[in-house]
């Protein structure tokens, strides 16, 4: 806010006059083996309870992706009465399905519950392509939404793990609030 700063120009993900001088690129088979499984939560406190679990469990899935029930529903994830955990795990040649299985373990614990988990090549179910088909479409919808007269849009943040479910509340409240 005091004007430029010459620093900023090279430094940070928005550095605009930065050199790259040397680069290295590793490339990997394109995986060939998945598995995926969408996680209802009653509680959205409990589903992210169990996606720092996930998060710190070592399992590194591909997609660990948590919808509020609203943007479960606006994304045809779910009906609005769940959150949804969207979970994915892919790799080449190597099985997944075990890491997936104790991924739920996990999501169990804290309430979750699931349908069929889909694996082989394919591995992919209902609500996970709902919500990727909607959010490659977003940037084409918000566009149709702010012309009805509606806002739809992201932003991000950054908060540790104990704090998350008060700044989750916080910000819908301010929300809810800013919307009246």
């Amino acid at each position: 806010g005091a004007g430029p700063s010459p620093d900023r120009m090279l430094l940070g993900s928005e550095g605009i006059l930065g050199v790259i001088t040397e680069a290295w690129m590793r490339v990997r088979p394109r995986p060939d083996q998945r598995a995926s499984a969408s996680v209802r939560f009653d509680d959205v406190h409990r589903a992210l309870e169990a996606t720092r679990a996930i998060a710190q469990s070592g399992l590194r899935p591909s997609n660990c992706r948590l919808l509020d029930p609203g943007e479960a529903a606006y994304s045809g994830a779910g009906d609005g009465s769940h959150s949804v955990l969207v979970l994915a795990f892919e790799a080449s040649g190597v099985p997944v399905a075990d890491r997936l299985g104790h991924a739920l373990e996990l999501t169990a614990e804290h309430g979750g519950s699931w349908d069929e988990p889909r694996t082989g090549s394919s591995g992919g179910d209902h609500a996970a392509g709902a919500w990727r088909d909607a959010f490659l479409r977003m940037p084409y919808m918000r566009d149709a939404v702010a012309r009805m007269g509606g806002i739809a849009e992201t932003f991000e943040t950054a908060t540790t793990w104990d704090r998350i479910g008060d700044l989750y509340d916080e910000v819908r409240a301010e929300m809810a609030g800013a919307i009246e």
